[in-house]
């Protein structure tokens, strides 16, 4: 009992003094406030400086964690470096897919005649690979099954058998695509199924035109005919004269492909020229690995503007 009025009446005398203080900073004379300013000052400093320490203590930095399992520490260093690895692979390709988009979106019009459409698929087989009779003659009896005869269903011919055919509004030089990337073009198309040519098919061959990135944006380079090798692809019919550099972008030319906006199919990996030389010998970079085998494909089609038909079809008023 004692105790507690002792307590209270420190308190209260704590309390009395603050508040001459107060008094004082308001209502005293100048001399005596510049005092009692600085006594106020000082005792805040007192009371808050153990507080401060204190608190520093539970918000100061945290000591790293460590295992006691040597083997733990080394896998959790290594996770975090392929977290790195992933952050730093995803932002390259959100800048990537931004620069490619923006590319398509230069070429973009509302107002166009022709517009694009594509048309998702999957690879039913591969030709080339060894165990595709298999698969062949397996396509064949579940199409049969179905109703539908083997003439209809498989077309002969290398490349990549595909899911979609003339059904749904796809012929031969439709542009192939994974993603917003060329993967190839339809060379053969049935009734059900298609045929689809490899950009790196020793066949293939389409227009293409350079496009180098700039801080002012893309600019458009010479145009050439992207071939493939087999194994790579190279570009050819660039004159030597050009202005051309490794990491030089390389997209389909709409103007002479069946592409309403230009497709992205790689960089230049290496080019050379001899002193002699009329034109540019370029490899390039394709953005499909030559084994790269993806489970769907998307097919382009060029179609009519639907609003230029509506405009067509709505009655003239007199």
């Amino acid at each position: 009992m004692r105790d507690d009025q002792l307590t209270r009446q420190r308190l209260f005398a704590i309390w009395l003094g603050w508040m001459a203080v107060a008094g004082v900073l308001l209502l005293g004379p100048q001399r005596l406030q510049s005092t009692a300013r600085i006594a106020a000052h000082d005792a805040v400093g007192t009371i808050l400086q153990p507080l401060m320490a204190k608190l520093s203590e539970w918000t100061g930095p945290s000591t790293p964690h460590r295992s006691t399992n040597p083997q733990l520490d080394i896998e959790l260093a290594e996770l975090r470096a392929e977290n790195q690895a992933l952050r730093a692979m995803l932002a390259d390709l959100r800048a990537q897919d931004q620069v490619h988009s923006s590319i398509g979106n230069n070429f973009a019009n509302a107002n166009t005649l022709f517009q694009q459409q594509s048309v998702s698929t999957r690879i039913l087989g591969v030709t080339s690979d060894p165990t595709w009779p298999t698969q062949r003659e397996y396509l064949i009896n579940v199409g049969a099954a179905g109703g539908l005869t083997g003439s209809e269903l498989i077309l002969d011919g290398p490349g990549l058998v595909i899911d979609a055919g003339k059904t749904l509004g796809l012929s031969p030089d439709q542009l192939v695509t994974v993603g917003r990337v060329l993967c190839g073009r339809a060379q053969q198309v049935g009734r059900w199924t298609s045929v689809v040519q490899p950009l790196h098919d020793p066949e293939f061959r389409i227009a293409v035109r350079i496009v180098r990135q700039t801080e002012l944006g893309p600019i458009q380079g010479p145009r050439g005919v992207l071939r493939g090798q087999g194994d790579y692809c190279t570009l050819e019919e660039i004159p030597a004269t050009a202005a051309i550099a490794i990491g030089d972008e390389i997209y389909t030319d709409p103007v002479i492909t069946r592409t309403a906006f230009p497709v992205y199919c790689g960089r230049i990996q290496d080019l050379e020229a001899a002193p002699s030389a009329t034109h540019w010998d370029v490899v390039v970079e394709t953005a499909i690995a030559p084994d790269e085998l993806p489970q769907e494909l998307s097919v382009l089609k060029t179609v009519v503007n639907p609003e230029r038909l509506a405009k067509t079809a709505e009655p003239t008023t007199r």
